[in-house]
């Protein structure tokens, strides 16, 4: 797997995001911070009551589970 860093090229017309989740910049930050630390990761968009999207991470080695969402960033 590699990382790409799209999101300089990335174009949602209107601001709306129909069916692509993106992280913001503290959840990419974090995200990136437990792959170095712990390993493989994969991620889970969940809704929160309607009002955003929150992400977890499972980390695929040792089976945590880390929620990382920024709701700053709703």
């Amino acid at each position: 797997w590699k990382f790409i860093n799209s999101r300089k090229y990335l174009i949602i017309p209107n601001n709306k995001a129909d069916g692509v989740f993106r992280l913001s910049d503290k959840e990419h930050e974090s995200a990136e911070e437990i792959y170095k630390t712990k390993g493989t990761i994969s991620y889970e968009f969940y809704p929160c009551g309607g009002i955003g999207w929150g992400v977890k991470l499972h980390v695929l080695d040792t089976g945590e589970v880390i929620d990382i969402t920024d709701i700053d960033s709703w």
